[in-house]
């Protein structure tokens, strides 16, 4: 379970640090830090819907039991049926 908790906040700090210029800067690293600290918040709080606010309408996934998940609707429901979200994260 922690390899897709690992996973998904792999793909939001991906998502968060995209930008149109080469190399990063301090606004991209601030940009990555409040994204996951979001995420965290919203997991430890067990709110999967700030948490699928947190990827784009598009977002796609296939979870390490091999769920597909597409769309940020579906990957909320999936976030809300984890008995997981909510658990203290132990990162």
């Amino acid at each position: 379970m922690w390899r897709s908790i690992t996973t998904i906040i792999m793909v939001l700090l991906a998502l968060a640090g995209r930008s149109e210029a080469q190399g990063s800067s301090h606004t991209d690293e601030e940009a990555v830090r409040s994204n996951a600290d979001a995420w965290m918040a919203a997991w430890n709080n067990g709110d999967a819907h700030a948490i699928a606010q947190l990827v784009t309408e598009d977002y796609e996934v296939v979870w390490p039991d091999g769920t597909h998940i597409k769309g940020r609707e579906a990957y909320e429901k999936g976030l809300a049926s984890n008995s997981h979200v909510g658990r203290q994260h132990p990162l």
